[in-house]
């Protein structure tokens, strides 16, 4: 266990978006439970089974968060030029290289001196970009740090008709602002990793272990339930990964508490893994129900790395984060395995809500590969 505290890096504002180009209710998904009613409506009341958003193909999670960005940069009035890192925390990037941070660096027009560096991390990504980004402030490296997260739900990614994947994930993505301030503001990190049980949740194939080529994209394995896989989509073994969750994330939860010496935490955002994971962490690590919120799976999904920013900005208004202060407690957990947490004060921050946006003039997958098979045939070191 990992556990560091910060004194003087505040967040000054959240940016918070998800795609509203394709919206799947329950009815899209109706066909996971045999087109049962009942079993549907069983599962929702149980594991709050909802509304998720799905991006179309050609739209990135780089897409998502410059969108964040801009509407951060625009509220918050900031001069970019005093940006002094770009973090970006995926594991959808646009590229194997370059880094989406430089990718993002060159489309928001920031400076030649502004640092660009891309985290490979999954659901505790955005506690792990605030740790690096606090990291950064603390110690003097950066004043201003710009923290992108997202991840992306394609049309290509559920096309396989995975039941969990189907079920569970919608795209986001998100812009923090984060300062240095002379004044004092104690924040406290946590961070478990678990390393030994990395295939318990995993992308087998993409990687250099195993690349994508001869035709592996389009071979459909199926479990004995007959619930179809891809090596390129997201495995999850349920029951070991409910056992490391509802076993571990509570004991994290409460070694975070007592780091941090603070009993008075206003709320609990934690990733929305489902509705019954959230309920039951509460439960085993004793925190009030009226200092969790239940909704946010049912109304946007499981959106990875974001999850638990999206988890804030569903209970609270905008308005009342920018006149408020708020202890908050950050909690995350999933692939890797790992579980990292954050309690931090937030004061009278910019918050955008959640902004559910409709992305046009999306480039197509072929459009971009057009581009790049025009671009190689033209050129010549002459």
């Amino acid at each position: 266990m990992k556990q560091n505290q910060f004194s003087h890096a505040v967040i000054k504002g959240i940016s918070y978006v998800i795609p509203s180009n394709i919206h799947k209710t329950l009815d899209d998904k109706i066909e996971y439970f045999g087109n049962d009613k009942k079993k549907l409506n069983r599962a929702c009341k149980i594991i709050g089974y909802g509304d998720t958003y799905i991006s179309p193909n050609g739209l990135t999670a780089v897409d998502i968060c410059e969108y964040a960005a801009n509407d951060l940069i625009k509220n918050i009035n900031i001069d970019i030029s005093t940006i002094d890192a770009i973090i970006f925390v995926s594991q959808s990037p646009d590229y194997k290289a370059p880094c989406s941070a430089q990718v993002l660096h060159g489309r928001l027009g920031l400076s030649q001196s502004c640092i660009a560096i891309d985290i490979n991390q999954g659901c505790t990504g955005y506690i792990y970009g605030l740790h690096t980004s606090f990291a950064y402030i603390e110690s003097k490296v950066c004043q201003r740090v710009l923290l992108l997260v997202g991840d992306n739900a394609s049309e290509d990614y559920v096309s396989s008709g995975n039941k969990t994947i189907n079920l569970l994930f919608s795209s986001s993505g998100s812009a923090t602002l984060i300062e240095y301030s002379e004044e004092c503001h104690h924040s406290y990190f946590t961070i478990d990793t678990i390393g030994k049980y990395y295939d318990t949740l995993i992308v087998p194939a993409g990687g250099e272990r195993i690349p994508l080529k001869n035709g592996l994209y389009e071979q459909i394995i199926y479990d004995k339930d007959g619930n179809p896989h891809r090596l390129t989509d997201a495995f999850i073994d349920g029951l070991s990964t409910f056992d490391f969750t509802i076993t571990s994330v509570p004991k994290h939860i409460k070694e975070c508490i007592m780091y941090s010496n603070i009993n008075n935490i206003d709320f609990f955002a934690i990733h929305q893994g489902n509705k019954q994971i959230v309920k039951s962490i509460a439960s085993k690590a004793d925190i009030d129900i009226d200092k969790i919120f239940l909704d946010t799976f049912t109304r946007y999904g499981n959106t990875s790395s974001t999850s638990c920013l999206s988890n804030l900005l569903d209970k609270y208004e905008p308005e009342y984060l920018n006149n408020n202060s708020l202890n908050i407690c950050f909690v995350s957990f999933g692939i890797g395995l790992s579980i990292a947490s954050a309690i931090i004060r937030l004061n009278n921050i910019y918050s955008s809500g959640i902004i559910l946006h409709h992305f046009d003039n999306i480039q197509s997958q072929d459009d971009a590969i057009k581009f790049w098979k025009e671009k190689i045939e033209n050129y010549t070191a002459d």
